[in-house]
């Protein structure tokens, strides 16, 4: 009712009984308990309301997958699976940080989309090649071990099966040994930390260095010209593997462990006394584990707060940093990408914030014919009525600190006392500086 703006409002409307051909009735002859009500408070929003109010959107959920009409589900998935994202949007009124109805935040600016379409990516699983054949068993006698490998093709991806075990191992049986082989055991060690091959140079300063120790103990020693074929073989797997993405960056490496030969007493001996014509292997593939890497943080952001609040005087600056690696094998995650902190606004530049209060003037006095004459206009003439009636009183909104007014004054003052100042030794045109304060 009337123009003013904001919250306070009333709207009215008429009541009456009817007979179900259309003509009036008393209203004694409808139920009074399913009487509509014939007012109620309103909100009406002026173009002003537009700096106090606002849509206020919260983050989009995790892409949830959409329930497939068809019941059938595909078999594979080939270009992801379609899914929806949802989020809260609230209309506040801003300085309060309270919700308000959304009627308001719509008269200025639609309301945004609750939802919206994404793609959940395939899960890719960890792809690894077949097994070669088995080895030949690790002991000419009794029970012995024999293996079989294979190595990586493509890591796991967006939430796919790890890899299983690139190596295998069964027990073979051989001929019943002799007194003399019981003596002698083979023991294989645990693999050893997944690391990257030497450079050349390394390689072939060690080589030079151990040349004299493998011709004196060539005649002891067990030569494995297939373990050196497949080294070279997965060095030359792993150049052609080498990704481009830098923050994927997969890298295959290896592991190593021993394979000792012992006597009943625990103590080594050459691994000739085990007899057996082919070693376990001694190194396999595997994938380097990379912990995550991010950047150094950013510059701090300006602070939010532009003015001076005595109610709230702090204020929120951010800085961020980005991802540099993503974590590959790591059960470590990434840091916090993101850090706030509170700030406040510091100089004598710095203007109070404005606050602003309901004012309202008396109540009118209530009166009874305006309701009258809608429900019945043969009664729209009589006075001196009693009864329900309707009053009215305007409600606007007004400035109500006083710290803005003073600190507003006071760079007035300095202003004239600079000017006084610099007129007395220059004749120059100056410019006048005047404020206004206004408050609805």
């Amino acid at each position: 009712m009337g123009d003013e703006c904001g919250p306070g409002g009333i709207q009215t409307r008429a009541v009456w009984c009817a007979h179900v051909e259309g003509w009036t009735t008393l209203h004694t002859n409808c139920k009074q308990a399913e009487r509509p009500s014939n007012q109620q408070n309103c909100f009406k929003v002026c173009d002003w309301h537009k700096e106090l109010y606002d849509w206020r959107l919260g983050p989009w959920n995790h892409c949830q997958p959409v329930i497939s009409k068809s019941l059938e589900k595909p078999l594979e998935c080939v270009k992801g699976e379609e899914g929806i994202q949802v989020r809260e949007i609230t209309c506040i009124q801003k300085e309060k940080d309270i919700p308000a109805e959304d009627i308001i935040c719509e008269y200025f600016e639609p309301k945004p989309l609750l939802e919206q379409a994404c793609l959940i990516p395939c899960q890719q699983d960890c792809i690894v090649s077949e097994f070669s054949a088995w080895s030949e068993c690790s002991k000419t006698c009794g029970s012995g071990l024999q293996h079989r490998t294979r190595h990586v093709v493509a890591p796991p991806q967006f939430g796919g099966s790890g890899c299983p075990n690139l190596t295998e191992f069964q027990v073979c049986q051989s001929s019943p040994c002799e007194d003399e082989e019981t003596m002698y055991s083979l023991h294989v060690g645990p693999w050893s930390s997944c690391s990257m091959p030497h450079s050349r140079q390394v390689r072939q300063a060690r080589r030079r260095g151990k040349n004299k120790e493998r011709e004196k103990d060539r005649g002891k020693g067990v030569k494995d010209p297939e373990a050196r074929e497949l080294i070279k073989k997965k060095r030359n797997r792993n150049r052609q593997n080498r990704q481009e993405n830098k923050y994927w960056d997969i890298q295959i490496g290896y592991q190593t462990r021993e394979v000792t030969c012992t006597n009943k007493t625990g103590k080594a001996a050459n691994l000739s006394f085990c007899r057996q014509e082919k070693l376990p292997m001694t190194f396999q593939s595997c994938v380097i584990t990379k912990e995550c890497q991010v950047s150094e943080w950013s510059e701090w952001s300006p602070c939010s707060n532009t003015c001076r609040d005595v109610a709230s005087p702090k204020g929120t600056r951010v800085r961020t940093r980005i991802i540099r690696q993503f974590p590959i094998g790591s059960e470590k995650e990434c840091p916090e990408l993101e850090e706030r902190e509170p700030c406040a606004s510091q100089g004598d530049t710095v203007v109070p914030c404005a606050t602003y209060g309901w004012r309202t003037t008396e109540w009118t006095e209530c009166r009874v014919d305006p309701l009258l004459s809608q429900q019945d206009k043969r009664r729209g003439n009589q006075t001196a009525l009693c009864g329900g009636g309707v009053q009215m009183r305007e409600v606007y909104c007004v400035q109500t600190n006083e710290n803005l007014l003073s600190h507003l004054n006071t760079h007035k003052d300095r202003e004239e006392s600079k000017y006084q100042s610099t007129s007395k030794s220059s004749a120059a045109p100056f410019l006048s500086i005047t404020f206004e304060i206004t408050g609805r």
